[in-house]
């Protein structure tokens, strides 16, 4: 996906989630550009510099990595030391090293290949967010050293889940509010 497509669909996620009508005109001033510009660049047929995609991302309110590398195939989270686990009702904040005992909680992090997850017992799975797909689900490169498992994250209002092919495990949900950037992750056939 082109870097203006991404931005397309994330100015049209803004308009929806905002509910309000956006204009072209509010986006350009936004930007400090005119509207042919801006529609010149989201169109393609016209180069867009960096402090234009900057801008942008910036007012859409996700990285510039996630504007340029969006969708399925592009790192999905990083996180600031320290994110709140959702366990049930109840934020409970916490760090990549410890995690309470008992809280049923995953910490996201981005290596260059890998997505990261520490699980509740201070094991890690590491997903390939390149990897091909199986029934929808990345593959996970390993749980603790031991052979691939499924698992896949969805993202919903506000948080992420991350679901085991367990279905009597209940999901795993992620405040997204510590999150320092977020590039959707979205794959058809995936049931709430």
């Amino acid at each position: 996906m082109a870097w203006y497509d991404e931005a397309t669909r994330l100015i049209e996620l803004k308009k929806r989630d905002e509910s309000r009508k956006i204009t072209q005109k509010e986006i350009a001033g936004a930007l400090g550009v005119s509207q042919g510009a801006l529609s010149a660049r989201l169109s393609g047929k016209q180069k867009a510099d960096d402090a234009f995609k900057e801008k942008l991302a910036s007012w859409l309110n996700v990285s510039r990595l996630a504007l340029e590398h969006g969708g399925a195939k592009s790192p999905i989270y990083s996180v600031s030391d320290a994110i709140n686990i959702f366990n049930g009702e109840e934020a409970t904040p916490i760090d990549r090293a410890t995690i309470p005992p008992g809280l049923k909680g995953i910490a996201f992090e981005v290596t260059t290949d890998n997505l990261g997850a520490m699980l509740a017992d201070g094991g890690w799975i590491l997903i390939d967010p390149n990897a091909e797909l199986v029934d929808g689900k990345p593959v996970l490169v390993s749980v603790d050293g031991e052979a691939p498992t499924f698992m896949f994250l969805k993202l919903l209002p506000g948080k992420a889940a991350l679901f085991t092919q367990d279905r009597n495990i209940d999901p795993i949900y992620v405040n997204l509010d510590e999150l320092t950037f977020i590039a959707p992750m979205i794959h058809a056939g995936w049931k709430d």
